[in-house]
């Protein structure tokens, strides 16, 4: 039997996250990341779409993405703050802090 492909709806408010997926082009010390990204979701048959949201349409992430954590609990009292550690081979992973504006600086094919 052969089980459907799965999907994956991702909404962010970083518009260069959206062009990195559209893309598939990025500075390369992102390469890595976008390549084990892409590789794990051939693997797992995982049909993946990336769209944007401005930041005032979803208040909430908005703050999170810019590290306001008491605007995120003050809009949402019940939202939960986790650790992460991410896996081998990001765990210790130094990549430079890129300017807030462009993580990963892609380029729109069109």
């Amino acid at each position: 039997m052969v089980l459907p492909t799965q999907k994956l709806l991702v909404y962010t408010d970083n518009m260069n996250v959206v062009d990195i997926f559209l893309s598939l082009s990025c500075r390369p010390e992102f390469n890595a990341i976008i390549k084990d990204a892409i590789s794990t979701r051939v693997k797992a048959d995982v049909n993946l779409l990336v769209l944007h949201v401005a930041g005032e349409m979803n208040s909430i992430a908005n703050a999170i993405s810019r590290a306001d954590f008491n605007r995120a609990e003050t809009l949402s009292p019940n939202i939960s703050f986790y650790n992460f550690t991410p896996p081998s081979p990001y765990k210790n992973a130094t990549l430079p802090k890129p300017p807030r504006s462009s993580l990963g600086a892609a380029k729109k094919l069109i």
